[in-house]
């Protein structure tokens, strides 16, 4: 029974990192319908990629609330950001994974030392 709901979780985390995938490339060729010119970053999308990787590698953290919703929130916020349009979302992306593994670094000594 324990397999099944692993499973069931695995499947739900796919599917919402396709949906977030889906609607964050329709939301960059909505946006942007120049080939990729603009250096400049994207605040509101640097903001989703911190969180999501965040919630995505520090989901223990917060263990008020189940982690298979957190993960999957995480998993829905860097599916959009990774997805978009060649170029963009790069730049944000590789912050929130700097971003992220630093917190879960810090977490991980604190926890040592405690």
């Amino acid at each position: 029974m324990m397999i099944m709901i692993e499973q069931l979780h695995v499947l739900i985390y796919l599917i919402v990192f396709i949906v977030g995938a889906i609607l964050g490339l329709l939301y960059s060729y909505q946006k942007h319908l120049e080939p990729y010119i603009i250096k400049e970053t994207n605040i509101p999308i640097l903001v989703m990629a911190i969180l999501g990787w965040f919630l995505f590698v520090n989901y223990s953290l917060l263990n008020f609330i189940p982690s298979f919703i957190v993960i999957s929130i995480g998993l829905f916020l860097i599916g959009f950001v990774i997805d978009m349009r060649p170029g963009y979302g790069r730049r944000e992306t590789v912050i929130g994974i700097i971003v992220a593994v630093v917190i879960w670094f810090f977490t991980q000594c604190l926890f040592n030392i405690i």
